[in-house]
């Protein structure tokens, strides 16, 4: 895998980040690199790798993809990014939207909408 993968970036990815899709393709894997180290673009080249189960229904192998970020401010940002380079629907969930109390019936609607979420803590 030495070019960039179909509809991601131009960008040719760099070893580490060709070293990392493969591991994280074959065992969940949780990742953390430094600010600037392109985490964007290794998770948008997995989530078009693994895309054909954002779609499916509920209950029969549809998965979703959440994103957990320090602050409202990066909820946006990423979300924003997301959605230039993926053709899913991106949700934001900040400290404004009052998450955690939302009930089951919300989450349900949201999950229904939302292929890939970024949230706060």
């Amino acid at each position: 895998m030495d070019r960039p993968l179909k509809g991601t970036s131009s960008e040719v990815p760099q070893g580490y980040q060709r070293e990392l899709l493969e591991i994280i393709r074959t065992s969940n894997t949780i990742v953390f690199l430094p600010t600037e180290s392109d985490k964007t673009y290794i998770a948008t080249s997995l989530i078009k790798h693994l895309g054909d189960c954002l779609t499916k229904p509920k209950g029969r192998g549809r998965k979703w993809t959440f994103f957990i970020v320090q602050c409202e401010s990066l909820t946006k940002q990423l979300a924003e990014d997301l959605r230039r380079h993926l053709p899913w629907n991106i949700g934001a969930f900040g400290d404004n939207m009052n998450i955690k109390h939302l009930s089951k019936e919300n989450w349900e609607k949201i999950l229904e909408k939302c292929h890939v979420s970024t949230n706060v803590p």
